[in-house]
Formats: C-alpha cells, sequence, structure tokens
C-alpha cells in the first residue's frame, strides 16, 4: 500500500481547524502533542474537530475511529485515508 500524503495546504487547513478547536495558537501543535495530555481535550473536543472535518473538508470519520484521534499527526493520517477511500 503506498504512503498516504496529504499536500502541505491540506495539512495547514487541518491545522488550522485543530488549533481552532483547542483554542490554541497553531504554531503551539506539534505532530505527536496528544490532544488530551496536552492540552486537556476531552472526547467532545475530539468530536468538535472530526465534526469540522466534515464540514470544512468533506471527510466523514465513524464514531469508532475517534479514539485513534490523539494528537495532529493521527489527524493527517486520518484525513489522507478517508480522501484515499474516497478516491
Amino acid at each position: 500500500m503506498p504512503a498516504l500524503t496529504l499536500s502541505n495546504d491540506l495539512k495547514h487547513r487541518i491545522r488550522e481547524i485543530v488549533a481552532d478547536v483547542l483554542e490554541i495558537g497553531a504554531e503551539e501543535l506539534t505532530e505527536s502533542s496528544g490532544f488530551e495530555e496536552t492540552y486537556n481535550a476531552d472526547s467532545i473536543v475530539v468530536i468538535e474537530i472530526l465534526a469540522r472535518f466534515e464540514r470544512h473538508l468533506g471527510v466523514v470519520v465513524r464514531q469508532d475511529e475517534v479514539e485513534g484521534l490523539t494528537n495532529l499527526g493521527a489527524a493527517y493520517e486520518i484525513v489522507a485515508r478517508k480522501l484515499a477511500d474516497r478516491a
């Protein structure tokens, strides 16, 4: 299976969405900082991130995939996978 890649523009949009929901500056996000551990995000916040992915990117994430959204790197992977599934 080929590596899942996103354009820099799409990564920027994902970062902006996540930062907005977490109410932090986009520059504060790293790919590995845990949403819960670093930014005190609970499951409601994660669901809001997913709702915005759907609204702004057209990416629908199933409820059983929510646990996988733990950091920005995981967000990139989820969006890339969903876009690849649509192709």
